[in-house]
Formats: structure tokens, sequence, C-alpha cells
């Protein structure tokens, strides 16, 4: 549910044609993710990806139109992210985490300097934001939290599910930026699946006992576990999740839980 693809101003490992043959060889499927192009362009007609758009400042950041156009294009439900490098959790120099790999963006990309939060300074959601979630309603999408903090992401996951949105993801909510506790991501939980990303571990260095305590307090009922794979020094995202587990001490059923069966549900529908 998560694996990032270029062409991107960040190098990636995979263009589009490269991840489906990837996953076609795996009997894989992957959420593909830009920070700054819809991949619902990219990955049209090719079997294995499922498409998304980041509502980062690149497509007008909280923006129905855009969500409705990368929507149309696409076969099946888009994955839609809240804001991640133009989120207000994000205060790194040149827009870009130094755990990325570099310490700015390239230069056709580093205006890019607008901080997106659905709040409103009362604290409320804002009427651009409930009607960016109206579209992800009416599209039939996956909502996933991106990079916002618990406030923001509390306030948009219990508007989206007041208005029947049931696919829902709390973006890998132990990143540092945003750095929930146990206690707010079982809160979530309630209304979303936590993601558990194995770069949280490879890139971030939240070690793999911290993340697993997170799957054991909010179960696996409520957990997904992704790659969030992609850069250029990272694995392939299938030895890479298989990899991660390992070291999470999941196996068996559990792993095929949050692995398989809860993506699934996000995937094709049904009961979240």
């Amino acid at each position: 549910m998560h694996v990032h693809i270029g062409p991107e101003p960040i190098e990636r490992k995979y263009r589009a044609r490269e991840l489906s043959i990837l996953a076609a060889r795996e009997s894989a499927i992957f959420g593909t993710k830009n920070h700054f192009f819809p991949t619902a362009y990219l990955t049209e007609g090719l079997p294995g990806l499922v498409g998304s758009i980041v509502l980062n400042e690149s497509v007008g950041g909280l923006n129905p139109s855009a969500v409705y156009s990368a929507a149309s294009v696409f076969r099946d439900p888009i994955i839609v992210w809240m804001p991640t490098i133009s989120a207000t959790t994000n205060r790194s120099p040149g827009l870009v985490p130094k755990e990325w790999g570099r310490n700015s963006l390239p230069r056709n990309a580093r205006e890019t300097l607008l901080r997106i939060s659905p709040l409103e300074k009362s604290g409320k959601l804002s009427e651009n934001a409930k009607r960016t979630l109206d579209a992800v309603l009416e599209t039939r999408g996956i909502l996933a939290t991106g990079h916002l903090g618990f406030r923001e992401a509390k306030a948009v996951v219990e508007f989206a599910s007041d208005i029947g949105i049931r696919k829902i993801i709390a973006t890998h909510p132990m990143y540092g930026p945003q750095g929930f506790s146990l206690e707010e991501m079982r809160e979530l939980s309630g209304k979303c699946f936590v993601e558990i990303s194995a770069s949280m571990e490879t890139i971030d260095g939240i070690p793999a006992g911290e993340l697993r305590k997170v799957i054991d307090y909010v179960g696996t009922r409520r957990c997904i576990l992704t790659s969030d794979y992609g850069q250029v020094k990272s694995p392939d995202p299938v030895s890479g999740i298989f990899s991660f587990a390992r070291r999470l001490g999941l196996g068996g059923t559990s792993l095929r839980k949050l692995s398989l069966e809860n993506p699934m549900k996000l995937i094709k529908g049904g009961k979240a």
C-alpha cells in the first residue's frame, strides 16, 4: 500500500512499468505514491499497481478538482494522501527531511514552501478540507492521512468516517515529525488502519521492537504492514516486507493479516 515511484524530483528506484513487472513476478499488488504528481496517470493500464494522488502544493493542496481528475483516469479507486512534504509537520529546510538522503529539492521544485493544514485557526476542519473529503467519498477512494499531526489527522478521520468513508489509513503515525503516542494510534484505529512501515526502522531508525509494540497495542485487526520503499538504496518492497516481518517477529496468520488480508479490504472494498 505504499511504494514510491518516479519520475519525481526526488530520485526513485522504480518507474511504474518496472514496478508492474515486479508485481507480476511476485504476485503482488503495490499502492504507488509520488509526492509531486498523481500516480493515477502513470499507472493506468499497468497490472498490479494502485494509483494515487498526494495533496501537496504541486497539485493545489486540498484540491477536490485534483482528486476528481486523478480518480477519473484510473480504473479502480485510488489512494488519496493528505499533505506530506507540504504538511505542517515538515519543517526541514527545502522540504526534504534529512533521512531521505538529501538536504534540499532540485531547483525545479524547491519553491514548494507552502505548509498545508486541513484545520482553520479555530481548530475546526476547513470547508475546503471537507469538500476534498467529499470528493474522496464520491470517487470511492482510499483515504490516507499523509504527514498530518495528530490533531489534524483526528479531525480528518472523524469527518471522513462520519460522511461514510470506510477505507482509511493512518499513515505511519510513529514517524518522528508526526510522533503519535500509542494511545493516539489506538484511538484512531477505531476508524482506520494504522500503517506500520519498514522504512520507519531502516530509514528513520525506530527500533523494530518499538514498532512491534504498536502492533501489540493496537491489534493485528487494525494494522497494515507496508514497506514505504522505492528509495534508490532501499530493497525491493517484497523482500523488504518479509525481512521486516522477521525482525518484528511476525509470521503465519499475523503476517497474512497485516500484509494481505487487511490491505485487500482497502483495495477491494468490504468492511474495514
